[in-house]
This record gives C-alpha cells, sequence and structure tokens, in this order.
C-alpha cells in the first residue's frame, strides 16, 4: 500500500506538477499545477491538503 503524502498551503513544492486539494473529509476540491521551488498556494479552507497527482516530466537537454 503506497503512503499519502500531505502537503499543506505555504510549503514548498517538492515536484512541478498536477496536485488534487484535498478537504477535511477527504474529496477532491480543484486540481492545481505548482512548479518545485515555489509555495503551495492558500487552499478553500482550514484543514484541507494537497496531494501529487501526475508529476510533471522534465525533457533532460543534450
Amino acid at each position: 500500500m503506497k503512503t499519502l503524502i500531505k502537503f499543506r498551503p505555504g510549503e514548498i513544492v517538492p515536484q512541478s506538477g498536477i496536485y488534487e486539494e484535498i478537504d477535511v473529509l477527504g474529496n477532491w476540491v480543484i486540481d492545481v499545477t505548482c512548479v518545485r521551488g515555489e509555495h503551495f498556494p492558500p487552499a478553500e479552507s482550514n484543514g484541507f491538503y494537497y496531494k501529487i497527482k501526475t508529476a510533471a516530466r522534465h525533457k533532460v537537454k543534450g
């Protein structure tokens, strides 16, 4: 079983990609695109969190 990693609004984004905003009951709220090194955006309400949906793929130059 895969461990769910939760990210809170204001934390630093560890990996670029599409994240799902999840409410306190575990329901999906909205998808947001986040860039590594930036902060997660404010959530709709207290207690909401983000989880990775789709990680970004990076093209290697060369």
